[in-house]
């Protein structure tokens, strides 16, 4: 899809690109920083504007130069779920964009990944206070798991919309894929969903087992 130099695909690039970047800073949000030593010194030369990088020692804690890093990252993280959400919105008011249902699946599928990627590091929090004594363990399994069910009701509304506007108005759980296909726009779409119904194949026991 990224390759493709087709002038009406160049709307769904742009939606691409920027599910792509919701994903990537998420992933970076969920996961801890490593610093190689070779980039250590001009990472915190820009982390620490607000005093001499002189007066910091040699061996920085790893653990506060991750939390300098995933504050930066986190208003990155908070201004592409809003755009994304802003997108989307918009195109499920109007149909001016080049190829609305697919810009739309892609930013419906990107938060789906996305949101994934957040609950899974809610459930990690939630182990990690059991394993440190600092909570009991059901009273954190349970608090994790009702943020768990907020991200998935927030999703579900996103999801209804979705297939109200693009599923023959009908509030289905699960599109036809393959009916898609046949009624895609363009090659670049046909192509985008063949190989979204192969991967679905590939992992059927594994979706299937989150469904169930």
């Amino acid at each position: 899809m990224i390759n493709s130099q087709s002038p009406q695909d160049n709307g769904v690039h742009d939606d691409l690109k920027d599910v792509l970047k919701m994903i990537a800073v998420t992933l970076i949000m969920d996961h801890t920083i490593d610093l190689e030593p070779r980039h250590r010194d001009t990472i915190l030369s820009q982390l620490f504007t607000h005093r001499s990088f002189s007066e910091y020692p040699k061996e920085t804690s790893p653990w506060m130069v991750s939390m300098q890093l995933k504050h930066f990252f986190s208003a990155i993280r908070d201004r592409a779920y809003q755009a994304n959400l802003e997108r989307l919105q918009s195109i499920l008011h109007s149909s001016k964009s080049a190829n609305p249902r697919l810009s739309a699946l892609l930013h419906v599928l990107g938060f789906a990944l996305a949101l994934e990627e957040c609950q899974y590091t809610t459930l990690m929090q939630a182990e990690g206070r059991v394993m440190r004594r600092e909570e009991a363990e059901w009273p954190s399994w349970k608090r994790a798991r009702d943020q768990c069910d907020g991200v998935d009701a927030a999703f579900e509304l996103v999801r209804n919309l979705f297939h109200c506007r693009y599923s023959a108005g009908k509030n289905r759980q699960h599109a036809d894929l393959n009916e898609w296909v046949k009624k895609s726009q363009g090659a670049v779409e046909k192509e985008f969903l063949v190989g979204l119904l192969a991967l679905f194949d590939r992992n059927r026991e594994y979706i299937a087992l989150l469904c169930g």
